[in-house]
């Protein structure tokens, strides 16, 4: 017979839901996931030992509504809808409609525009810590491109303990309260397999926090497709992104003006993107385009600058080179990308 946490009161949701799918009970669900070979008490507990059982239903129903999807992404926003069920009807869950944020967060990082998921973590940092790795594993199995995952929101002390526990890297920072700059001061990686990929910073305040995030940078790799390099950087709204390869070694840069000078077929000193359109094999060069990959249009000679590189260095090179943005290497690894705004900006706060 099957219970689970708080049964009664999310039935209604749930019959619901069963209904406008054609299934008769949560026991046919079940059925349905096994015929096709799903074990998902098996996977739910795997990533998460602490689980409740009303998660290990609400996923049965999930998987078994996720017919006629074709991706993994829409599979998951399938579940989204399982998960939606099974929330307290009037609760904080239902009005917000967490279940289907779920399940939209899950399509999220298995599409390969999503290429960093950051974890706030609180009071939850262990049981965080399980799922940051699960989640990682999972999502990694559909992917092209392995997902970087990050724990954020830690104390550091905690940071440090959590990340020798779970075999993570351990990553220090000092942040600048006047100025809002973030230095990273130090990587300790507490094992060589896959969870030494998963990083875990410690945030004292919250600024510290958010400075954390948009610490991470954006890269792609040479297998990415230009469809979804274009996505990422419409979404982030960047004008170029670094090519790395699964050591984080910087390999190329894809810009903006790499992707219209092909759809040009010209090299010019300026290019109208508004008059593209108008060039005879535009549609033809555009089809060209999304059936490529990185590789076939990114920079391979990238101008780069180095960590212990003064500001003044920096903004010769930068000069000299006519660009906007460089990646920052330290010891032959990208750690980040610095731009003529983050300099204007950080003049203007020593000016104040």
């Amino acid at each position: 017979m099957i219970q689970f946490e708080g049964m009664e009161r999310r039935m209604a949701g749930i019959e619901a839901c069963l209904r406008e799918n054609g299934l008769d009970s949560l026991e046919a669900a079940e059925a349905l996931c096994k015929e096709h070979g799903i074990d998902v008490a098996a996977i739910v507990k795997g990533v998460q030992p602490i689980a409740f059982e009303n998660a290990v239903w609400a996923y049965t129903l999930g998987i078994a509504l996720k017919k006629g999807a074709h991706t993994a992404a829409d599979a998951a926003e399938a579940i989204g809808l399982g998960l939606q069920a099974f929330c307290v009807p009037g609760s904080v869950a239902d009005q917000r409609k967490v279940g289907l944020g779920h399940g939209n967060l899950g399509a999220m990082l298995l599409r390969e525009e999503t290429k960093c998921f950051c974890f706030l973590a609180g009071h939850e940092s262990f049981a965080a810590a399980e799922g940051a790795i699960g989640i990682a594993r999972s999502a990694n199995k559909v992917r092209k491109e392995p997902l970087r995952v990050i724990l954020n929101g830690l104390g550091k002390d905690a940071a440090y303990i959590i990340s020798r526990i779970n075999g993570f890297t351990y990553v220090s920072t000092d942040f600048d309260f006047a100025t809002g700059t973030l230095k990273i001061t130090g990587e300790r990686r507490f094992s060589d397999g896959e969870r030494a990929a998963v990083k875990c910073y410690g945030a004292n305040d919250v600024l510290e926090g958010v400075a954390i995030m948009k610490q991470e940078v954006y890269t792609v790799s040479e297998e990415t497709s230009i469809r979804d390099a274009l996505h990422l950087i419409t979404e982030k709204k960047i004008s170029g992104v670094p090519v790395t390869d699964g050591s984080q070694n910087l390999i190329g840069f894809l810009s903006d003006g790499d992707i219209l000078r092909f759809l040009a077929d010209v090299e010019p000193l300026f290019i109208n993107a508004s008059a593209l359109q108008e060039l005879p094999n535009f549609e033809e060069r555009t089809k060209e385009l999304m059936a490529m990959q990185v590789r076939d249009i990114a920079k391979k000679q990238v101008i780069s600058v180095g960590a212990e590189m003064e500001l003044g260095e920096v903004c010769q090179i930068l000069t000299e080179n006519h660009i906007k943005k460089a990646p920052v290497l330290e010891n032959g690894k990208m750690i980040g990308i610095i731009n003529m705004s983050n300099i204007t900006k950080y003049v203007l706060r020593k000016m104040m």
